[in-house]
């Protein structure tokens, strides 16, 4: 009897024991949320990197496109709920969904409508001094052929952007006016949310690159690291390459030199010099009339 008395009073009581399991959880949730918080605080350099070249590039790409004066201007890459980042935009915009080939993820490309105006406009003819009439309607098919373009070079140069630190592959999916038919991840999933502004002739908008945190999983490491090793490609100029052509028979040799067009620049520099002290020579002659 003394015996069942003494194990029953070293057993804990059941209100201790829901207490233990509810601090357990508690400090639990405690641990996720504060690792949490650590991840989307950090700074990824290396991302940041890829786009310091990415406005670079989009910068002469788009002056290319539209013969203006373009500024490209970059904000630091968040993490965030996929429920603010749609809380931050208006209920139409143009949403252009795209697939990630190399990491087997969709994303989305947001273009403000100020900035399809302003490329419109001075494709057209304009200046984009004009103050952009931002209308929610329906594009146009040529419209929407200007944007698709403007697009698909955005796309190229991103992907060139990305090419010395991952084979990045996007392919254009469809374009949608409305997030209702554009979700590409739930509500309360973390997304990847990188803006860029670029300024035309002093007037401003958006392009935002949104993308499931979980699509750039298999990169975390390479995007949180302070230094990256980028794929370095050696150019065929060293000596060891002129060593090899001229090892190469003459018909070869002179062909590979005809086919550079610098060879063709020098060329027809001295030809026009020659022909300009040719004709110097014949003016520079007696005319002799009457003379026999």
């Amino acid at each position: 009897m003394s015996e069942a008395v003494k194990s029953q009073s070293a057993d804990p009581p059941e209100e201790d024991l829901g207490k233990d399991v509810l601090k357990t959880t508690r400090e639990a949730k405690a641990s996720v949320f504060d690792k949490m918080h650590r991840i989307l605080s950090r700074r990824m350099p290396t991302l940041e990197l890829i786009h310091e070249r990415f406005a670079r590039t989009m910068r002469l790409q788009l002056f290319n496109m539209i013969r203006c004066r373009c500024e490209v201007d970059l904000h630091p890459p968040r993490i965030k709920p996929y429920s603010e980042f749609l809380g931050s935009f208006p209920e139409r915009t143009n949403i252009n969904i795209v697939n990630i080939k190399s990491l087997r993820g969709v994303a989305c490309w947001i273009v403000d409508p100020a900035v399809i105006y302003l490329t419109i406009d001075n494709m057209f003819g304009g200046e984009g001094h004009l103050e952009p009439k931002i209308v929610p309607k329906e594009y146009t098919a040529t419209e929407l052929r200007i944007v698709r373009r403007f697009v698909d070079m955005v796309l190229a140069e991103y992907e060139k952007a990305w090419r010395q630190v991952y084979e990045l592959k996007f392919d254009f999916v469809r374009s949608e006016g409305n997030f209702q038919f554009a979700k590409i991840t739930g509500n309360d999933e973390m997304v990847l949310h990188c803006k860029f502004t670029i300024d035309i002739n002093g007037r401003a908008g958006d392009v935002d690159f949104c993308v499931p945190f979980w699509v750039f999983e298999p990169l975390k490491a390479t995007l949180f690291a302070q230094s990256v090793g980028f794929q370095w490609k050696p150019t065929p100029n060293g000596l060891a390459h002129w060593k090899a052509k001229c090892r190469r028979p003459r018909s070869r040799l002179l062909l590979s030199w005809l086919r550079r067009k610098w060879f063709w620049v020098i060329f027809c520099h001295l030809m026009l010099v020659k022909l300009y002290r040719l004709k110097f020579r014949i003016r520079s002659r007696p005319m002799l009339i009457g003379c026999q």
